[in-house]
């Protein structure tokens, strides 16, 4: 009975509390407290219009031979000429091949006619590419039309 008493007295003591605390929140930042890492590779690159950087536009992605690891499309928000992966989109990709449609916009908005892009550059377009199973920060695609 005394041994118990003793143990407990121990733990709740001033250099006890501080250890116990500093291993919870060792605890804590080791395994509770990071973020996951994202599914699939990164992607970034740049859509010219022109031969200028598109100023808005939307880029979507879909997998034409889906797997079991990318089975929904992806979407990019285009801002003067660029776009990236982010977690917050979760927007990544596993490899493999892709239909890109990228519609393209002038950057000013009109929200009093419902356009918050601005008017519209050109009807989608469309193409494809190859992904490598790979992070991926050099696409680049050239609107003409």
């Amino acid at each position: 009975m005394r041994t118990g008493f003793f143990l407990s007295r121990q733990i709740f003591s001033s250099r006890g509390f501080v250890l116990m605390a500093l291993l919870v929140g060792a605890g804590l930042i080791l395994f509770g407290c990071q973020q996951s890492p994202p599914d699939g590779y990164s992607i970034s690159g740049t859509v010219n219009y022109l031969g200028h950087p598109l100023p808005r536009g939307i880029l979507q992605m879909r997998p034409l031979a889906p797997t079991t690891e990318q089975t929904n499309g992806m979407s990019f928000q285009v801002i003067n000429g660029e776009f990236k992966s982010s977690l917050a989109a979760l927007n990544f990709h596993h490899g493999g091949k892709y239909e890109l449609i990228i519609y393209g916009f002038d950057g000013i908005a009109q929200p009093g006619k419902e356009m918050p892009m601005g008017r519209r550059l050109f009807s989608e377009f469309v193409t494809r590419v190859d992904l490598p199973p790979r992070d991926v920060s050099d696409l680049s695609f050239n609107v003409l039309k």
